[in-house]
């Protein structure tokens, strides 16, 4: 349950929404990796999203 002032959408209204494809640049630095992934998993609360990976 989302709580007051979250913008995350609620999962039946989340459902109907295009997907977003980002795509990850991985280089193999281990910072990178982590900010990347933390900033795709705070996007995914707010929107669905499909994650390419690019090498």
């Amino acid at each position: 349950m989302a709580r007051t002032g979250d913008t995350a959408q609620p999962s039946a209204d989340r459902d109907k929404v295009a997907r977003v494809v980002i795509w990850r640049f991985v280089d193999g630095k281990p910072g990178h990796e982590t900010q990347s992934a933390g900033l795709l998993q705070g996007i995914e609360t707010i929107r669905p999203i499909e994650v390419r990976a690019f090498y």
